[in-house]
């Protein structure tokens, strides 16, 4: 009744309206439709009042919102005319309509996105149906800010026939396979005298000095990292090593874990389900040393001869780790090879001698870390202490002795919470620092000194060393990172990937997510369900910018079996050509099969992230989902070429929409699980709900499920996630069409014709070589040894191999107590062994004889 009084006293106060909207839950008729107009003359500061401590009580997040609103009202009620007037009122960005920077808007769902304004002038665009209205509309958004409204205006009014675009290709599939994956995230770069070599999630893709695509190859498995040598390109991948031959692309792999026991290595992937193969074959990173690559893994250190095909694998006690490598640079210093690792600190590597040392570790918590090679030395970065925490340090090539160096600042700033790099050279002097704030080197003191504001640039440019520190070439940009970050619309460079080719062009790759590839269930598309963030895009990319400063964004040339989103969640049949629906948009393909138009955000589509579709009376229907609980329903409209949306605006119990299905005339629509950010922090899930497309209108779903953490993250599904084939990933949809096989998958789509089969990779064949010990060890996990008298434990202990005893002995654990008194004897003679698994073998097989009195003896004799 307040409200009520409120809105009588003054009908232009918004945010009673809104708030007394809310209450009534009215949603349709006239008088709702002149309370949104109200809301709409009325100041809108008051409506949605912004600023600290401030807080939308209502359901309605914007003016954007209510104008989207509205105009469905006015389509359902036939007032087209006042659809358009409003319509135009957003696209001249006239009050209370006004924005500011819309790529401000991209973090999360709740944050003022303008999903609602989009939804709005796709609606006008749709209704622009005579040449008057099309005049006015065209020269309202030829200058608005709202460019996704642009591209729609075009490709209703001015979009011809395409002729179909040539294949980007690809050099080893088998007969009766067909992939369609995207060039758009970019793991990896290398060059050699001919071309450049982009990683991707699937393989390589490869490119002339143009940036002209050339070919690409399926590993079927993340291309984490590429270095070339000699006429091949190798690639480091989760499953181990792999040699692409650049004179006919012909591909050799070569499992990483034969230094270790069988029964310690982690299953191999069988009968197509994944495993977790990569903590043992993974490589982080390759450094070519003259004919050898060394090879840094997450369990250990490899060395390959490329020439010989030797591999010498550097054991755990060789590299004296207390943990896990986790090897992620390494770095060539003359007589030294230097390994670093934010996980287990920096290791050097003594040519000469062929021995690993580890610097001291200074504090208690974490081991020295590399921070740089600079003018010929070496500095780390170590844990001091709780009140200090990380330093920067000298550390001697020789011996390996840590020196300090101390930071001249007040006490209140001596704290440093992470570890410092080399940022490079400012005015002749040395930089370190972390994100912020930077110091310089002051030589004459052996002393750090903060930088003022002046650095802020510089610090700005730095920012590829916080994502990953093994992208050693960012140097090389930095001239030129604030004219690429202008030039491409990004806030922040911090994932380039560089390059610099012979004449002066720069090549630059992004990544479109943060997937470490460590697992091969780590990018399935049933992950953390209520975190399924959306790919922008501007995201990712691989960038040719030429001497003249001019970039061209190579990946997005168009290709007829190219997309650009990895993952592809859907298929959608249809007489007038397919439909794909990936992780940043759709695609739509011909009558043959060939990719001939992608829609995303920039071309009217609601959301990036396409969760499924459906093809029903004439339309195309897209559900989509991202963020805690955004999304919508797309509907395209072949007769406009028009993307408009459907969302919690006109009915939806919430935006985020996971998949969909026809039942007669009518669509069922499922819904993801939604994070409550903004309210309980809870999770929860509504059932299905049903659409008719003829009326726009959505069935009650009910009350929504509240859901645990562990069901609503998925963490309780057990069940093993399948492989999709060539491509590598995760299966996530499987078809059926006409004979052939469509496998949708987290890294495209693959089509197999019958009989077809995966590519075949030929072994490596690297020829192993261990230290002695490990050899040993190798060795005798081969043979067993049989042992069923004293005479065959004597003849067992006269082996050359320590651990071949050391087995025998354990064979008596499986005989029958007590023991014969003719094994004691045996047993004694091996305690003073050299090979401690030998001597603690015996001293624990002693304990197995019954009478003390003949051990004793036997010990003192």
């Amino acid at each position: 009744e307040l409200l009520k009084a409120l809105v009588a006293a003054d009908p232009k106060d918004g945010q009673s309206q809104l708030e007394l909207l809310d209450l009534d839950g009215v949603v349709d008729g006239p008088q709702v439709i002149q309370r949104l107009e109200l809301i709409l003359e009325a100041n809108p500061q008051w409506a949605f009042p912004r600023g600290k401590g401030t807080q939308n009580r209502t359901q309605f997040r914007d003016h954007f919102e209510i104008a989207s609103r509205l105009m469905r009202l006015y389509e359902r009620d036939g007032q087209l005319d006042k659809l358009q007037a409003l319509g135009l009122r957003i696209a001249r960005a006239e009050k209370p309509f006004e924005v500011g920077d819309l790529s401000q808007h991209q973090h999360r769902d709740k944050s003022g996105l303008p999903e609602s304004a989009n939804a709005a002038l796709a609606l006008t665009v749709q209704h622009a149906d005579t040449p008057e209205k099309r005049e006015t509309l065209g020269a309202a958004l030829e200058k608005s800010p709202w460019t996704a409204a642009r591209e729609q205006f075009r490709r209703r009014w001015h979009a011809g026939k395409a002729e179909p675009v040539a294949s980007f290709g690809w050099a080893n599939l088998p007969a009766g396979v067909r992939v369609i994956a995207s060039n758009e995230n970019v793991l990896a770069l290398a060059n050699d005298d001919r071309y450049v070599y982009a990683g991707h999630p699937w393989g390589i893709a490869v490119y002339d000095f143009k940036g002209q695509p050339v070919t690409r190859v399926a590993l079927g498995e993340a291309a984490l990292t590429l270095v070339t040598l000699d006429g091949n390109v190798w690639a480091g991948t989760p499953k181990g090593l792999f040699r692409i031959a650049r004179a006919d692309w012909s591909v050799a792999h070569q499992w990483m874990h034969d230094w270790m026991p069988a029964k310690e290595r982690h299953s191999q992937p069988s009968d197509g389900r994944t495993a977790d193969y990569a903590l043992d074959n993974r490589v982080n990173t390759l450094t070519v040393d003259g004919e050898h690559l060394w090879i840094g893994q997450q369990r250990n250190i490899q060395r390959l001869n490329t020439r010989t095909l030797e591999l010498r694998a550097f054991s755990v006690d060789e590299l004296k780790l207390t943990s896990w490598a986790d090897c992620e640079r390494i770095i060539l210093d003359d007589r030294y090879v230097w390994a670093d690792s934010s996980h287990s600190g920096v290791r050097r590597y003594d040519r000469v001698t062929d021995e690993w040392d580890v610097p001291e570790q200074i504090g208690p918590r974490e081991p020295t870390r590399l921070a740089g090679i600079v003018d010929g030395r070496v500095f780390g970065s170590v844990w001091v202490d709780d009140a200090l925490r990380h330093r920067l340090c000298l550390i001697d090539r020789q011996t390996l002795a840590i020196t300090v160096i101390p930071i001249a600042v007040k006490r209140e700033n001596q704290l440093v919470n992470q570890p410092l790099h080399d940022f490079g050279h400012w005015r002749e002097q040395l930089v370190f620092g972390t994100d912020w704030p930077a110091y310089v080197l002051d030589e004459a003191a052996n002393t750090l000194r903060p930088i003022g504001k002046e650095i802020e640039q510089l610090q700005w440019e730095r920012k590829p060393h916080e994502g990953d520190e093994r992208l050693r070439g960012v140097r090389e940009a930095w001239d030129r990172l604030t004219e690429f970050t202008k030039s491409f619309g990004r806030p922040a460079p911090g994932q380039w990937l560089t390059l610099t080719l012979p004449d002066g062009t720069r090549v630059l790759g992004s990544r479109q997510n943060r997937t470490r590839y460590e697992y091969p269930h780590e990018d399935t598309p049933q992950l953390r369900p209520s975190a399924q963030q959306e790919i922008w895009d501007r995201d990712g990319g691989l960038f040719f910018v030429n001497p003249g400063g001019e970039p061209t964004r190579v990946s997005s040339i168009e290709k007829s079996d190219s997309i650009r989103g990895d993952l592809v969640s859907d298929l959608v049949f249809s007489a007038s050509g397919d439909w794909l629906c990936t992780s940043l948009g759709v695609a739509r393909l011909d009558r043959e099969g060939r990719v001939g138009n992608l829609f995303s955000r920039a071309d009217g589509l609601c959301a990036n992230r396409v969760t499924g579709g459906a093809e029903l009376l004439g339309k195309s229907y897209f559900t989509t989902a991202w963020g805690d609980s955004g999304g919508g329903l797309a509907v395209f409209d072949p007769a406009t070429s028009v993307f408009t949306t459907l969302s919690h605006e006109n009915g939806l119990p919430t935006d985020k929409l996971a998949a969909i299905q026809v039942q007669g005339e009518q669509l069922r629509l499922s819904f993801g699980t939604e994070y409550l950010r903004f309210g309980s922090f809870g999770y929860r899930q509504f059932g299905p709900t049903t659409f008719d497309p003829k009326t726009n209108q959505f069935a009650p779903s009910g009350e929504p499920r509240v859901l645990k953490q562990d069901e609503a993250e998925g963490w309780t599904n057990k069940a093993a996630p399948v492989g999709l084939p060539v491509l590598g990933g995760t299966l996530a949809k499987r078809l059926q069409r006409d004979g052939q096989t469509y496998l949708c998958g987290t890294r495209g789509l693959v089509i197999l014709a019958v009989g077809a089969a995966e590519p075949r990779f030929a072994p490596l064949g690297a020829k192993l070589r261990l230290n002695t010990a490990a050899q040993y060890l190798a060795e005798a996990e081969q043979r067993k040894p049989v042992i069923k008298s004293p005479d065959d434990l004597a003849v067992a202990l006269k082996d050359e191999n320590p651990f071949y005893r050391a087995n025998a002995l354990g064979t008596l654990l499986g005989l029958k107590r007590p023991l014969a008194d003719g094994y004691l004897p045996l047993v004694i003679s091996q305690l003073p062994d050299p090979t401690m698994r030998v001597r603690s073998t015996a001293l624990y097989i002693l304990t197995l004889f019954a009478d003390d009195n003949k051990v004793v003896p036997g010990l003192l004799a």
